[in-house]
């Protein structure tokens, strides 16, 4: 099999999932040559060591959505378009991929379990974006899109949104949120606990 190759970009500390879009600047001249619509790689690592070992790892296939460069530096918008596995690592710049099959249950029971766990998350936190993410989330009927923009939206810490991204099967992902979810309105009904008394 053919397989593609593209730029690619290491994000450090970052996780750009699927059918989400992150904003970051950059001092990084390999950026300024970039311009909006342009495809390429984007791997998140958290050492130098991931990036010398980034073969077989599981990359995004993304799209520059706005780029502006001022001075010394870029702002950049990238749009999450799929899960790939980089296959071979050219100077550290470019990147042969393969896409990633991504099997999307139609019938998962716990679909609706993970939508009113972030639904009770999303009143509780009580954001100006609250009902926007709510009617968001009815609209989802993906569990692999569902996953991934819970994932981008709620899950902070960086080791677990990695094993999140990291992990194929939708069915796990939906299993290892439930648990995250179940923690975090947990932590946050202790905290108005404690503010009420």
């Amino acid at each position: 099999m053919e397989q593609e190759r593209l730029s690619l970009f290491y994000i450090y500390r970052k996780v750009l999932f699927p059918y989400c879009v992150i904003f970051f600047k950059t001092s990084s001249k390999r950026y300024r040559n970039l311009k909006e619509g342009d495809l390429l790689l984007t791997l998140p690592i958290s050492t130098l060591l991931d990036a010398l070992f980034a073969r077989r790892r599981i990359a995004t296939l993304a799209e520059v959505s706005k780029i502006t460069c001022e001075n010394s530096s870029c702002a950049v918008h990238l749009k999450g378009i799929s899960r790939v596995r980089v296959m071979k690592i050219h100077g550290f710049s470019t990147a042969e991929y393969e896409p990633v099959e991504e099997e999307d249950p139609s019938r998962y029971a716990a679909i609706d379990d993970l939508r009113k766990r972030t639904q009770e998350l999303i009143f509780l936190i009580n954001v100006k974006e609250s009902d926007k993410l709510i009617h968001l989330l009815s609209f989802i009927n993906s569990l692999n899109q569902l996953t991934d923009f819970i994932s981008n939206y709620f899950v902070v810490k960086h080791s677990q949104r990695l094993a999140i991204f990291n992990e194929l099967n939708a069915q796990v992902r939906a299993q290892q949120l439930i648990v995250i979810l179940d923690q975090l309105i947990k932590r946050f009904k202790e905290k108005r606990e404690k503010a009420l008394t």
